[in-house]
């Protein structure tokens, strides 16, 4: 993989657990996405981190909402940007 990109998506807030798990498990099997995964303290964020490479930012949150989820991407960080402090990496572990 080359260097990744990430994407903070504002999921539908009613989701249940099981059906974050399965959403993140849906886009995991993508070629190209290195992780997908809801943060604890903010469940309706989702955060993939992916090598742009091998897919866009478009076929995830195609993804999303194929499987009938509403989404809203709320911030894309692309490999080499700048703001590492917003990264999603970092949106993750916020509390």
């Amino acid at each position: 993989m080359s260097q990744l990109s990430g994407l903070v998506m504002h999921v539908a807030n009613n989701l249940s657990d099981v059906s974050r798990r399965r959403l993140e498990h849906d886009v995991m099997h993508h070629e190209g996405v290195a992780s997908a995964r809801f943060n604890k303290t903010r469940p309706y964020f989702m955060v993939v981190e992916y090598d742009p490479q091998q897919i866009n930012s478009f076929e995830i949150m195609n993804e999303v909402n194929n499987n009938a989820v509403n989404t809203a991407c709320l911030r894309q960080h692309l490999a080499g940007s700048e703001k590492p402090d917003r990264s999603p990496s970092n949106i993750m572990h916020e509390t």
